[in-house]
């Protein structure tokens, strides 16, 4: 299961890969709703240069474009790092279900309690404020997607889906990917995964701290 889990890691960061290095067809960047002072720059080799006055207002315009430019593939690996990439691929994975389960228990414990939810309730107030401010630069634009101002990106034609799949990013789907990619590379089969998640919690078992 963590070599399966390995190899859907490698061929995503490869189809991502892939879709960042085209140059992007975007001159300009819409944001009339955006209230801070800020300005993005497309050079001729497709990379975005962000500058703003606030680390906020960085943060959600860097949300907002990562957004327009590779939503599916984040709602892909949203999916994927919290254990429910069956809702977009249904059965064309083998053993989809049980690969979701494992990641699942990866995440959450035998009470039903997210690691991340503590992971974000230790973080740091700054970098949690500007976390959030990534994660509505996020759900801008897939609002604009919703409400039919920004085009359905083609992976969810491709998956015959509708705008209204797309959930609002949360903080803790971010945390939820880094913590896939860690489970991922580290898929090795003499770690202990219920050592790994106890450590993400410190909450070790006295007999073995």
């Amino acid at each position: 299961m963590k070599r399966v889990l390995l190899l859907l890691f490698f061929i995503f960061v490869g189809i991502n890969f892939n879709a960042c290095s085209e140059k992007e067809k975007i001159s300009y960047i819409d944001l009339k709703k955006f209230n801070g002072n800020g300005k993005v720059y497309v050079d001729k080799w497709g990379f975005y240069h962000i500058y703003a006055d606030t680390n906020e207002n960085l943060f959600f315009l860097q949300g907002y474009i990562e957004a327009k430019s590779r939503l599916f593939y984040m709602d892909f690996f949203r999916h994927l790092s919290n254990g429910n990439l069956g809702e977009i691929v249904g059965d064309m994975i083998p053993l989809i279900e049980e690969m979701d389960r494992f990641v699942k228990e990866m995440l959450y414990g035998p009470d039903g309690k997210s690691s991340l939810e503590k992971t974000l309730a230790e973080t740091d107030p700054d970098v949690r404020k500007n976390l959030k401010a990534f994660v509505c630069g996020i759900n801008e634009f897939i609002e604009e997607v919703k409400s039919g101002k920004a085009p359905l990106p083609e992976g969810y034609r491709m998956f015959a889906l509708s705008p209204d799949f797309i959930k609002p990013w949360k903080i803790t789907d971010t945390f939820a990917i880094g913590r896939f990619a860690q489970l991922a590379l580290s898929a090795i089969r003499t770690v202990n995964w219920k050592i790994s998640r106890a450590l993400w919690e410190d909450n070790l078992p006295e007999e073995i701290k």
